[in-house]
């Protein structure tokens, strides 16, 4: 008999030690989004919400959330590849309409199913949530006609206004002027 729990007990924490090895290795996050489309009356039609996974593991969306406070969209029967993006649009022929994606990044649309879930122009909080917590968080202030906010390299570090709108593609970060050093000659003392 104690053999048996000794047995049992191993392939528990096996069990156990492989579920952590895979969270550890499969992390969504909110990778870059449109809220304040160009043009007059595009809001939030053109509206959309870049995922990316991180991680080396295909990960099952079913049961996620996102949330802006006001409202929530429950994600059904999507799963995201590892180094893959899903892009979130509210609705699918005004996204279409401006935006291509690559063949390899599936649209999820939320519009109809979660119509409280608009990205304020004016500042926002997107939260990303798997049925047990927290995934992902990102707040912003403000955003400007047409520009998207994301991370500076897809999956990490901090939010910036891009200087390409990119969704299902890598983020490009907004281009660096060095400046130009003047040269006044030697100083005399």
């Amino acid at each position: 008999m104690k053999m048996l729990r000794k047995v049992l007990v191993f392939f528990l924490l096996l069990a156990l030690l492989l579920i952590t090895i895979q969270a550890a290795t499969a992390a969504v996050v909110i990778n870059e989004f449109m809220a304040n489309a160009a043009g007059a009356g595009t809001d939030p039609a053109r509206e959309w919400i870049e995922l990316y996974n991180t991680g080396t593991n295909t990960v099952d969306l079913t049961g996620y959330t996102l949330n802006d406070g006001e409202g929530t969209f429950t994600f059904g029967a999507v799963t995201i590849s590892a180094g893959g993006f899903i892009v979130l649009v509210n609705n699918q022929a005004e996204f279409n309409s401006v935006h291509t994606l690559p063949s390899s990044t599936q649209a999820v649309v939320y519009g109809a199913l979660a119509p409280a879930l608009e990205l304020s122009d004016a500042g926002d909080e997107l939260s990303l949530n798997d049925s047990t917590a927290q995934v992902d968080r990102v707040t912003y202030t403000s955003t400007n006609d047409g520009k998207t906010i994301g991370r500076e390299v897809d999956g990490v570090g901090a939010l910036v206004e891009l200087t390409q709108v990119s969704p299902g593609k890598a983020n490009k970060l907004p281009d660096i002027t060095v400046p130009t050093l003047i040269d006044f000659g030697e100083v005399e003392r």
